[in-house]
């Protein structure tokens, strides 16, 4: 979730650490992505090389920064070696459990279907999706297609 200015971003694993669905982007309370610890599990994703060291500050209002997300520096496993990246990580008020991600915000995470492996390709591309409905009703799932 970074601020991309490279051609060429790179397949990157976390360990220790999983994805969860579980934060709420309130007032609708659907899902979006989090980070959280796990022994002996990775999170599969894309680091992106910024242009200027500055430019992350930049992110940190579309994350929400510090209401929604906290930023940390954590190292990630890469083809090329370790690296040192920035990750947004929820903060505990804005998780919950059971959130599903609108389709649009699906759409933008399968964007990055080409850096991930198959399993877990497979598990994004078989997400729910949670979709409004009008006034004087709950949200309702949707399988993503």
């Amino acid at each position: 979730n970074k601020l991309a200015n490279s051609a060429s971003p790179e397949r990157v694993n976390s360990p220790e650490r999983v994805n969860s669905p579980e934060r709420v982007n309130s007032p609708e309370r659907a899902g979006h992505a989090n980070i959280e610890p796990a022994s002996g599990q990775i999170v599969e994703g894309v680091a992106y090389q910024l242009a200027d060291d500055d430019h992350i500050a930049r992110m940190d209002p579309f994350e929400r920064v510090p209401v929604n997300y906290r930023r940390e520096l954590v190292l990630l496993r890469t083809a090329h070696g370790p690296i040192t990246a920035w990750t947004y990580f929820a903060n505990p008020a804005v998780i919950a459990p059971n959130l599903l991600p609108k389709p649009a915000y699906l759409a933008h995470l399968l964007v990055g279907l080409p850096f991930v492996s198959a399993p877990y390709a497979k598990r994004l591309q078989q997400q729910a999706t949670w979709t409004e409905k009008p006034l004087n009703s709950s949200a309702s799932p949707r399988n993503a297609r």
